[in-house]
């Protein structure tokens, strides 16, 4: 199952979640934007000593990247629900 949720919905469920929380009452206008911050790794393989294929941490690198998500952004997660 796809639940894909719009930066309004996402930004709703902060406020209410701060609400709840917090006992905070926000309006849309108080949010000054969001960021999504990813990593993306590139690894790197050596062989060890019985010649099998392993990470080599040491060559490997990560890279983080910050996203805007913003009013023409959406985010999907992938949800294995338990059949009925």
């Amino acid at each position: 199952m796809v639940i894909k949720l719009s930066y309004w919905e996402v930004e709703q469920a902060v406020i209410n979640y701060l609400k709840e929380k917090f006992k905070w009452t926000l309006e849309s206008e108080q949010f000054q934007g969001s960021d999504i911050e990813t990593s993306f790794t590139t690894y790197k393989y050596k062989k060890d000593k019985d010649g099998n294929e392993v990470v080599d941490r040491e060559k490997s690198t990560t890279k983080t990247k910050q996203l805007t998500f913003d009013s023409s952004s959406e985010i999907e997660f992938w949800v294995d629900a338990e059949d009925d």
